[in-house]
């Protein structure tokens, strides 16, 4: 096993100012034991979400590194699950807030020749959601199953900004207009409910796409347009362009005349994920 040297780049935390635009600031680092580079003075920043960038030179056959962080140096905890380094990656994650006074990047493992070059970013999470600082991501709900209503939850650590999402409903037989209203709840108090422009009838596959009001779907304007087929249709619902989730809130589904055999697809959602 050879030693892998260590070439870190920079640590850059983004503090978003409460009342004005992002400044940057710079913290160096320096070469602890092998295998693992330590930053100080990071207490004041409250990081809340990082992106992280490492570029591999060489061709290591087994290559493993984590995040890690400390208050106080001498105890660590994980930052980040192992990340594999045999190529050149980038990942971006929401964390909880971490308010200590260390992180270091630990090399785990290391087999082969090459160098490792580690570019870490923490970014402070005040102004996320509204200054479109915070982690952008399509994240795909469980798949409900057939004849159940359609639901996505946002993590407890996290806040969403929803910015669309896409979804399907395929009706079965029974003669029956299937109702669709988009809901927001917490621990099944509803707080917020908007309906689709359109419905599903036996046998229709419906189409339905969420989007900030302001659109106007094809369906407002002209029923017939919304008919790709004689069983497919597009339909909008309409949501808050500010619609912001909290943590352990959730975004469901509320059919009228929804039977037994229809069944939703799983829901594609684009949203800006930041620090609950």
């Amino acid at each position: 096993m050879q030693k892998l040297k260590i070439g870190l780049l920079a640590l850059v935390l983004s503090v978003i100012s409460v009342s004005v635009a992002a400044q940057d600031r710079t913290v160096s680092g320096r070469f602890v034991v092998p295998g693992t580079s330590t930053m100080e003075d990071v207490q004041n920043f409250r990081i809340t979400f990082s992106r992280l960038v490492w570029i591999i030179d060489g061709a290591p056959t087994v290559c493993s590194f984590k995040m890690e962080k400390s208050a106080d140096g001498l105890l660590w905890t994980d930052l980040t699950t192992l990340i594999n380094c045999t190529s050149s990656g980038k990942i971006e994650f929401v964390s909880t807030p971490f308010v200590g006074k260390y992180i270091r990047h630990n090399l785990t493992t290391f087999i082969g020749g090459g160098i490792l070059r580690i570019f870490w970013e923490g970014f402070h999470g005040d102004r996320c959601g509204f200054d479109y600082s915070g982690v952008f991501s399509v994240i795909a709900s469980p798949d409900p199953a057939v004849g159940a209503e359609l639901s996505i939850s946002v993590p407890s650590y996290e806040r969403w900004r929803v910015y669309s999402s896409m979804f399907e409903l395929q009706a079965d037989s029974t003669k029956e207009d299937r109702e669709v209203f988009l809901t927001a709840s917490k621990g099944g108090n509803e707080y917020f409910r908007t309906f689709a422009d359109g419905v599903v009838k036996a046998d229709q596959r419906g189409m339905f796409t969420t989007a900030p009001l302001g659109f106007v779907s094809a369906a407002g304007l002209d029923p017939s347009s919304t008919r790709l087929s004689t069983d497919v249709l597009t339909i909008m619902i309409p949501i808050y362009s500010e619609a912001f989730l909290p943590g352990g809130h959730t975004l469901a589904t509320s059919t009228n005349g929804l039977q037994a055999g229809d069944d939703y697809s799983p829901a594609v959602v684009l949203v800006e994920r930041c620090p609950n």
